[in-house]
C-alpha cells in the first residue's frame, strides 16, 4: 500500500504535464511527418526519427516528478513518512517504468493513426521499435536518476536529453555487438525465434543496468542530507 501511495502521488504531481506532453508529442510527430515526408532528416528516415521524438516527449514527465518534488518541498516532506528512502527511490523507478510503457502505447497508437492517413507503414514498428525504444528509455532512466539525485533536479531536462542520446548510442553498440556475436556463431537473425531470443537478451541487459542504477541511486540518496 505504501508503494502504491507513493507511485500515485508521483502521478498526481505531474498528470497535467503528462497530458500536455502527450498531446505535444502527437502534434510534433504529425508536423514532423508532414515536414519531412518520405525524405531524410539529417540522414535519417522519418519513420525512424519521429517515433523516438514522440517517445522522448512522452516520458519527460517521469523525470519532471523530481523537479516538482524539489520545488514544492515534497522531497523533504516525504522523508517524514514511515517509509525507507530506498522505497521512495523505488517508487520513482517504478513510475518511470509505467510511464515508459504508457509512452510506447501512445506512440504506437499515434503511429497507427498516422499510417491510416498517410504513406507511413507500421511494419517496422510492431516489434523491433518497441524493444529498442523500451531499452533506450530504461538506459536513459538508469543514468538520469543517479545524476538528478547527485546534482539536483534543476538540470533534469539537460540530463534527460544528454542521457537519451547517449543511451541511443549505447543501445546501438549493444545491438551491433549482438549482431557480431551472431555472425561469429553463424546464427541467422532473420529467423523469428532467434530474433525473439536476442531481443529478450537485449531487454534483460537494459533491465540489469536499471536495477544496478536503482541501488546506486539509493546509495546516493541515503548519503544526502536534507
Amino acid at each position: 500500500m505504501k508503494m502504491t501511495g507513493l507511485v500515485l502521488t508521483n502521478f498526481y504531481m505531474v498528470y497535467r504535464s503528462m497530458i500536455i506532453y502527450t498531446v505535444g508529442a502527437i502534434v510534433t510527430g504529425a508536423v514532423l511527418f508532414i515536414y519531412i515526408g518520405d525524405e531524410k532528416f539529417f540522414g535519417v528516415d522519418a519513420e525512424f526519427f519521429v517515433p523516438r521524438i514522440i517517445f522522448l516527449l512522452s516520458i519527460l514527465p517521469a523525470f519532471e516528478v523530481l523537479k516538482v518534488a524539489a520545488k514544492s518541498g515534497y522531497d523533504k516532506y516525504v522523508l517524514t513518512f514511515p517509509v525507507r528512502r530506498g522505497t521512495i527511490v523505488k517508487s520513482q523507478y517504478i513510475f518511470l517504468a509505467y510511464i515508459t510503457v504508457a509512452g510506447i502505447m501512445v506512440a504506437l497508437g499515434a503511429l497507427y493513426l498516422f499510417s491510416l492517413l498517410s504513406w507511413i507503414s507500421l511494419d517496422i514498428f510492431l516489434y523491433q521499435e518497441v524493444i529498442s525504444m523500451f531499452t533506450i528509455f530504461i538506459l536513459t532512466g538508469s543514468v538520469t536518476f543517479p545524476l538528478i539525485y547527485l546534482f539536483g533536479a534543476t538540470k533534469s531536462d539537460i540530463f534527460v536529453l544528454l542521457t537519451f542520446f547517449g543511451s541511443y548510442y549505447v543501445a546501438g553498440l549493444i545491438s551491433k555487438a549482438m549482431q557480431y556475436i551472431a555472425s561469429l556463431m553463424d546464427i541467422d537473425l532473420h529467423n523469428f525465434n532467434v530474433f525473439i531470443g536476442f531481443s529478450v537478451i537485449f531487454v534483460l541487459i537494459g533491465m540489469l543496468i536499471y536495477i544496478l542504477s536503482y541501488y546506486f541511486s539509493v546509495t546516493i540518496n541515503n548519503k544526502k542530507e536534507f
